[in-house]
């Protein structure tokens, strides 16, 4: 599968090294396993902080090596009230699902970014990406039902 960002370019852009990118792949790898396009996002906005100043890539890297903070879709969906049933259903039908539509789920539910957001990390507008969110909500209530759509997709606060 093609890479959906060249965070490699990104990494040399902003003074991170080969061998600093293959560490801090593998602590990225220790959190989401084989999900690639996770591991992708995560790189990609770690290496946009350490761009951006908010932290250095030590400090990012220490990150990393501390307790694992990454709010997993079982989390998320547990803490909806969601049943080990319900939530298997939920995470084989996202599992289906193309790639972009994915992204939007995650970063929208459980990364919790705004469509603006979402909209610059996928380099597109803002009004493709709700359409992209209305057109896939519609699915998954016809799919998975309603009262389980509306417990296990919940908007941030």
């Amino acid at each position: 599968m093609d890479a959906l960002f060249d965070y490699h370019k990104l990494a040399e852009d902003v003074g991170v090294s080969p061998k600093q990118l293959e560490q801090l792949e593998a602590l990225v790898r220790r959190d989401y396993g084989s999900d690639e396009m996770m591991v992708e996002l995560r790189i990609l906005r770690t290496l946009t902080a350490i761009r951006d100043g908010a932290v250095s890539f030590d400090e990012a890297r220490q990150e990393f090596q501390g307790p694992k903070n990454v709010y997993r879709l079982d989390e998320y969906l547990v803490d909806q009230n969601v049943s080990e049933t319900e939530r298997e259903r939920v995470r084989q039908h996202l599992l289906r699902l193309p790639r972009v539509e994915r992204l939007v789920v995650t970063l929208y539910y459980y990364e919790r970014l705004s469509f603006s957001q979402i909209a610059l990390a996928l380099g597109t507008s803002e009004q493709r990406v709700q359409q992209i969110h209305i057109d896939l909500m519609e699915r998954l209530r016809a799919t998975l039902g309603a009262p389980l759509v509306s417990r296990a997709f919940r908007p941030a606060s």
